[in-house]
């Protein structure tokens, strides 16, 4: 008799012990399915700064586009970036208009992607590409441009990056994320240059490409139109097999759309 109290004594401990077990698992398990759902849910975020004149959007699995606002002959302008990850760090391509929206976006990076920026390309010397140059190199971002853009920036008294990409084609192999920056020839500015993603085969044609909204090409005080349309081929025969681009002003486009979208008004 004392046995079989024992036995069921023993037996109770048992399946106690597993209900606990199972409910700790069932306890994990919604736990990790919260995580989960959080960081979706924040991916899928629109991140701003306090005014509304920065805005983070994920774009690809480790792309978000930066969207920020400021003000050119009296309008306000949204201009393009992209942010991309590479390991535990962030690559930023483009500033924004202002030393402000630039310290807000390393701030929103920090707070919500968790990793910092450490390099930035400029792609060329406008305000809208170049105004944060400061804040970025006093964060310690290394900040790179060609020597063009740097003498340009300098002319227009704004902040020359120190570090120099190649005049034509260079390569960046960052914790194995593979980024190209090209440059084809004059167009919008005679310093502007293109950024090429491998693996996302996403090309960041900065103001060089025209969004699908715009009818014509907009501020050409220092274009060089004569030479626009073949820059623009060059790009085209160089990338032939894009799935998304991004423009330096308006909606992303898919495959070489854009770049026709751009001769063409060219061609008018």
């Amino acid at each position: 008799m004392k046995h079989s109290k024992w036995l069921q004594l023993t037996a109770a401990v048992a399946i106690s012990a597993i209900t606990v077990s199972v409910n700790a698992n069932i306890s994990t398990a919604h736990k990790l399915k919260a995580e989960v759902n959080h960081t979706k849910s924040l991916a899928e975020k629109v991140i701003s700064n306090k005014d509304g004149s920065l805005i983070i959007k994920k774009i690809r699995p480790h792309v978000w586009m930066h969207i920020s606002t400021g003000t050119f002959n009296g309008q306000r302008v949204s201009a393009n970036g992209l942010i991309v990850e590479h390991s535990n760090k962030l690559l930023l391509i483009d500033s924004t208009w202002t030393e402000q929206e630039t310290k807000d976006l390393l701030d929103l990076t920090k707070k919500y992607l968790h990793k910092e920026v450490k390099e930035a390309i400029i792609t060329h010397s406008h305000q809208d590409k170049i105004g944060g140059v400061k804040t970025l190199e006093k964060n310690g971002v290394h900040v790179y441009s060609t020597k063009l853009t740097a003498e340009l920036a300098k002319k227009n008294n704004h902040p020359q990056p120190k570090y120099r990409l190649q005049d034509s084609v260079t390569h960046f192999n960052l914790d194995g994320v593979k980024v190209e920056t090209y440059y084809a020839g004059q167009g919008h500015t005679a310093d502007n240059i293109v950024v090429y993603l491998q693996k996302e085969k996403l090309l960041y044609g900065g103001c060089l490409i025209k969004g699908k909204e715009f009818h014509d090409l907009g501020n050409i005080e220092d274009a060089n139109v004569k030479e626009w349309p073949t820059t623009v081929k060059a790009v085209k025969k160089r990338y032939p097999s894009i799935d998304t681009l991004v423009p330096g002003h308006g909606a992303i486009g898919k495959g070489q759309g854009l770049l026709q979208h751009t001769l063409d008004l060219l061609q008018k």
